[in-house]
């Protein structure tokens, strides 16, 4: 029986995804020729894989009983493209999928010249293709949906590197223009009374949703945004206070109004041990992996811990 790797990929979507229309976006083709894929394995296996109902598709028995093995495939493909990369190192470009935080995609956009190769061998150097995700949804390194990854907390598989980068801390942050119209901003008594912006329930379980929350004591933030530079522009307007990774605030002009670090994280760097045998892409996991680390080491120290508030 011959199988169609790009049908298994698609089950493989669906079946981690739930609908049709998530799977396709994931692997970025149409909803209709993911469609055609699942009946297509359907058909050549002569098994049903998915009930479909309103919550979407959901694996069947036989489905659930072919997921380990549809599984093992891809992380034997990924693993086959990881041996075939490292070995002709010099071909035409370099594709590198890098998952991130919001903070870490705005860090790795702001210095990606120092991620992109630059030796002594320049013309020899592939260009490297950078594509960065931000997403709630881990990836998975090892089927390689991404070659590197910045998480707050270790995965469980084993067969994984991660490097820890440090902490990433967040304060409160007003505009100058703010701290003019609103002196007592630099005192804690006054916050529930000052204009705030926040993710509220857009993003409820953020580190600086819940620091907000704890001050403002349950009520809900004047103003709300869903994504981080709705809140730094909203800040920098002189609109509204609020809490940021400590080295945006800083970067911005900010000014801090509190010596207390808010929900301290820590910082993970993810990637698969046989990305090393890849000169270039070794050399993008090393800088940014310095740049992460210089970057939070700045703003954190052992010393902090006596101002921290939500650990």
């Amino acid at each position: 029986m011959d199988f169609d790797w790009n049908a298994i990929r698609s089950f493989l979507r669906v079946a981690k995804t739930g609908t049709l229309s998530a799977a396709a976006a994931d692997l970025g083709l149409s909803q209709p020729t993911v469609g055609r894929h699942i009946s297509r394995l359907e058909d050549n296996l002569g098994l049903r894989l998915f009930d479909h109902n309103q919550q979407g598709f959901e694996l069947t028995q036989a489905g659930e009983q072919l997921l380990e093995a549809a599984n093992n495939m891809a992380l034997s493909a990924a693993d086959l493209q990881r041996r075939a990369s490292a070995a002709n190192p010099a071909r035409e470009s370099v594709r590198l999928t890098i998952e991130v935080r919001p903070w870490s995609l705005r860090l790795a956009s702001r210095h990606i010249e120092r991620l992109t190769p630059s030796m002594p061998q320049a013309e020899d150097t592939p260009p490297v293709n950078f594509t960065f995700l931000s997403q709630d949804e881990y990836l998975s390194i090892s089927r390689l949906e991404a070659d590197l990854a910045i998480r707050n907390k270790v995965p469980k598989q084993g067969n994984l590197i991660s490097v820890k980068l440090g902490y990433l801390t967040y304060r409160i942050f007003g505009s100058q223009d703010y701290c003019k119209t609103h002196p007592d901003a630099f005192n804690p008594a006054s916050w529930q009374q000052q204009d705030w912006v926040g993710f509220g329930q857009t993003r409820p379980h953020s580190s600086s949703n819940k620091a907000i929350a704890s001050i403002l004591e349950g009520k809900s933030p004047r103003f709300i945004a869903n994504q981080q530079e709705g809140l730094i522009d909203m800040i920098k307007k002189g609109n509204a206070m609020g809490i940021l990774p400590a080295w945006i605030g800083h970067e911005e002009g900010f000014v801090q109004l509190s010596d207390t670090i808010y929900h301290p994280q820590e910082a993970w760097l993810v990637y698969h041990p046989n990305l090393k045998a890849h000169p270039v892409k070794r050399h993008v996991k090393d800088q940014l992996q310095a740049l992460v680390s210089e970057t939070l080491a700045r703003f954190y120290k052992e010393t902090d811990k006596a101002n921290h508030v939500g650990c």
